[in-house]
């Protein structure tokens, strides 16, 4: 259900973009789950 860890990782903006439409949640919120590299 996370993409987010994907190995094949789109563009940041689709990768919020596409977890956010199915988590229905807020990109804000995405950021917090996201790894910072």
């Amino acid at each position: 259900m996370y993409r987010i860890y994907s190995p094949k990782k789109p563009g940041p903006g689709d990768n919020i973009a596409t977890v956010c439409q199915l988590l229905s949640c807020q990109p804000g919120d995405i950021i917090e789950y996201m790894p910072e590299q």
